[in-house]
């Protein structure tokens, strides 16, 4: 901590009292431009004229001084406050527990970091009671608490979780090394990275098993977590299985492929490739990253039909992946760019030719001349856009690639200085002149325009100019020295730029990013270029929010830690948990204004997309349903306790399958409780969005799913196949049934394979077929009744996990035309080949324009 304000006056007192009140502003200047005092001067307070170059309601504080030694930081924590960690015994993941002393009231440790703070009220106090979820009841000292280590409270999770691990032919494999970690909760579905991104896990711990005889491992868990399950074949070939509590999985460890990747052209190897590969019939299954050796060769272990392989993150569209040989084909996310491999079938060896369809440009340090590797974000800029400043973000604003989740496709990295630029994809009117923005990483925003010679893949490539630029980081606090809780998107006017974007920090830093010499803008608050120059890292301090929400009303033997207060989507990327216990209930304390949905953590992951309806105009801003809360600046609002944040009694039910092949099911809660019924209706039931990130049901071994009493029960439960029809997209996964919590069902599938008549050029057709609306037990209004393919004629299209109750087929290209592809019943688990012929095609006939 850095001395107080008083203390910090004293010093400067006798050198300044003659001018303090006329020099205020310029000592904060020269403060921060020479880092000679430890922290912002006292009268630099929120809202003072010393606090410049930010809005009113905030303040720059130049870096804190040094903390003071130990025996000082014990005192003074032994004089104030307690502290602790509450964590899951088997993985030391984050718990988010009502922690009880036996003296002052209850309160809550914050799940994403665990830590929870005692203060006078709590003074002496002998015995904590900790209580969540899924978790063991735990009696413990409180002394710890009241020392500088602070206790580290650790529960013990009631569930467990499993793999069956088994070879091709489904016979169980001993011995298989099973690495368990706990998955944040912020994962999402960023199926375009690995499990190697340090945002994936909770912590570095992790808890290792081995398979039994017949090929089983589990673990105690208390939240999601991964199963690394590590292929005794050799390095590299681990599956990473997400696991609910409660949950089983079988885990194939197939035939292994040899994957060789040249260079179209030339047929040299292409060596230190990176791609992933993803198996779509996986939904909880991660990407696994893949390199080539020095012969351009990877090795892919088979686990389910059909495996994805691309280039890695933005690489993906400036190359194709062309088979040179039998055993795959091409697909992608759209008929004129497919750049990924789709293998249907196990093979042993696959050669793959990699062509560069973009020009090439070389990257160069402008003052050393040496080559640049970095990170760089492609950009086409619109028209009449030629770099200028702007005050605020408009439709010419660039991002940098530390801009994190904004368009991360089209970040790619130079490789000895060269970069290839993606190709354009079909235009109406092809330009001969093309303009091109590049934004690298530690570099200042370049752009230029080449003609089409220059864009020809064997063109000299063209020589970028490349400005170094310093790096600074941001830490954003509120005036109780707390880390801001929101997501945080930094703009440089300057350039015009966003230089940074992330979901929230959990200390309150943000960076590193590239400071452009000029002021950086965040949100409603400016930091000037003068403070930036001056400070490797600058501190903003805003106002600490004030707004409380209560939850009265709940069961006297449901334990509360698991709630969480959420923002929409896009205000605030991490959820804010409860302060402090009430008698029937519990508060949040410390709320920023907005309109929040309250509940369990997966009732409310669940119910955010569907808590949201669109405005009157595609253009208007999405308006809150009754199902969220709003809170004013400063106001506290009172929420009662919804029934269906607990299920009240153990349900259960079963889910059985028949499929000609291996399939996972996906179990959807649907949570509205019934109380937003009305206002999310559509003609066939409610609307319901879903994707591979949100909250399901877990199933063990034998489709057995379980809702405990204590935890939320759903409205309408959904039973969901995944589809392989994009990477990673929440778009391949198909409704093909509904229940109600505590039903059970049989899932009949089966198979359909196309043919095209005739030996005719290559046709590429979009296809789509519904669930019927009478084939679901309650109806249901969603996108994913719907699923989508695209088809290469060149080659018969093997279709799975097609319900048995649909009867067409719908077929369109703007070349061939458009067929309702009309067929018999099918039968649960056959295989119907579909013979398709040109002739029966209506063409394709544009619809006149009208004024």
């Amino acid at each position: 901590m850095g001395a107080s304000p008083k203390s910090r006056s004293r010093r400067v007192w006798p050198a300044l009292v003659a001018a303090l009140a006329l020099l205020s502003v310029l000592l904060l200047w020269f403060v921060q431009r020479v880092g000679e005092a430890p922290d912002a001067p006292a009268d630099a307070l929120p809202g003072s004229s010393a606090a410049a170059g930010v809005s009113a309601d905030a303040y720059v504080s130049p870096l804190r001084g040094a903390a003071p030694d130990g025996a000082a930081a014990e005192a003074n924590i032994v004089e104030s406050r307690g502290h602790g960690l509450v964590v899951d015994d088997a993985l030391a993941a984050p718990v988010g527990a009502w922690v009880q002393p036996d003296v002052g009231p209850a309160v809550f440790a914050d799940a994403d970091s665990g830590r929870f703070e005692l203060d006078e009220r709590h003074r002496g106090a002998r015995v904590l009671r900790v209580r969540e979820r899924g978790f063991e009841a735990l009696e413990a000292d409180a002394a710890p608490c009241f020392t500088a280590e602070g206790a580290v409270l650790r529960l013990v999770p009631l569930a467990r979780a499993g793999v069956r691990v088994v070879d091709a032919a489904g016979a169980p494999l001993a011995d298989v090394r099973v690495v368990w970690r706990a998955l944040a909760w912020t994962r999402g579905a960023e199926f375009s990275d690995t499990s190697r991104n340090a945002a994936t896990f909770a912590g570095e711990a992790a808890h290792e098993t081995r398979t039994d005889n017949d090929g089983r491992a589990h673990c105690a868990l208390g939240r999601s977590s991964c199963a690394i399950v590590h292929d005794p074949r050799g390095a590299g070939l681990e599956q990473l299985v997400a696991l609910a509590p409660g949950e089983e999985r079988t885990v194939v460890l197939g035939a292994l492929i040899e994957l060789q990747f040249v260079d179209f052209d030339s047929r040299a190897p292409c060596t230190e490739l990176e791609l992933a590969a993803w198996a779509p019939s996986e939904p909880e299954s991660f990407a696994r990253a893949l390199r080539t050796d020095a012969s351009g060769r990877a090795r892919l272990a088979w686990t389910g039909s059909p495996v994805l392989v691309r280039l890695a993150r933005g690489a993906n569209f400036q190359a194709e992946l062309i088979p040179l040989g039998e055993g795959a084909e091409r697909t992608g996310y759209m008929r004129e760019f497919r750049s990924m491999l789709r293998i249907p079938a196990p093979c042993e060896v696959l050669i793959v030719g990699v062509r560069r369809r973009g020009a090439r440009v070389r990257l160069v340090d402008s003052a050393t001349g040496e080559s640049v590797d970095t990170l760089v974000r492609i950009e086409r800029p619109r028209e009449n856009c030629g770099g200028a400043p702007a005050d605020a973000p408009d439709r010419c604003t660039l991002y940098t690639p530390r801009s994190g989740f904004h368009k991360p496709d089209v970040i790619v990295r130079s490789r000895g200085g060269e970069l290839d630029l993606p190709p354009p994809l079909a235009d109406a009117e092809p330009r001969a002149v093309q303009a091109f923005a590049l934004v690298p990483a530690g570099f200042r925003p370049a752009r230029f325009e080449s003609d089409a010679a220059q864009r020809a893949r064997d063109a000299v490539p063209h020589v970028v100019q490349l400005e170094r630029v310093p790096q600074r980081r941001l830490r954003i606090l509120d005036s109780l020295g707390r880390a801001y809780r929101g997501p945080v998107t930094l703009f440089a006017p300057r350039e015009n730029v966003y230089v940074w974007s992330a979901r929230h920090s959990v200390d309150g830093v943000h960076g590193p990013f590239d400071h452009y010499g000029g002021d950086v803008v965040f949100g409603a608050h400016r930091i000037d270029a003068a403070t930036l120059d001056a400070q490797d890292l600058v501190e903003l301090v805003l106002p600490a929010p004030s707004g409380v929400l209560e939850v009265f009303g709940a069961p006297p033997d449901v334990a509360l830690g698991a709630l969480v207060a959420s923002l929409p989507p896009g205000e605030s990327d991490c959820d804010f948990t409860p302060s402090v216990r009430t008698p029937d209930g519990c508060r949040f304390e410390g709320l920023p204004a907005g309109s929040y949905l309250v509940g369990p953590r997966e009732w409310v992951l669940g119910a955010q997309v569907n808590s949201m309806a669109p405005g009157a105009k595609l253009t208007d801003a999405l308006v809150p349903l009754p199902t969220r809360v709003h809170l004013p600046d400063g106001a506290t609002v009172r929420v009662e306790w919804n029934p269906c944040w607990s299920a009240g009694r153990e349900i259960h039910g079963e889910l059985r399958i028949t499929s000609p092949t291996p399939t996972t099911l996906v179990l959807a809660p649907y949570f509205a409780c019934g109380s937003n019924e009305g206002a999310l209706s559509g003609t066939r039931g409610p609307w319901f969005v879903y994707g591979r990130s949100r909250a399901r049901l877990p199933l063990d071994l034998n489709g057995v799913y379980r809702i405990a009493a204590d935890e939320p029960l759903p409205w309408l439960l959904a039973v969901a196949v995944p589809t392989d029809a994009a990477w990673g997209s929440q778009q391949g996964l198909q409704f093909v049934q509904t229940l109600r919590p505590g039903e059970s069902a049989h899932i009949d599938l089966c198979s359909l394979v196309l043919r095209w008549e005739g030996a005719t050029p290559s046709n590429v057709l979009d296809l789509e077929f519904d669930a019927p609306p009478e084939s679901l037990r309650y109806p249901l209004s969603s996108p994913l009744t719907k699923r989508r393919a695209v088809w290469d004629t060149a080659a018969p299209l093997r279709l799975d996990v097609v319900p048995v109750a649909v009867r067409e087929l719908s077929l369109f290209s703007r070349e061939v035309g458009s067929l309702k592809l009309a067929f018999e019943a099918l039968a649960p688990g056959e295989v119907r080949e579909i013979v398709v012929r040109r002739e029966t095609f209506t063409p394709y006939a544009p619809k006149p324009k009208t004024r």
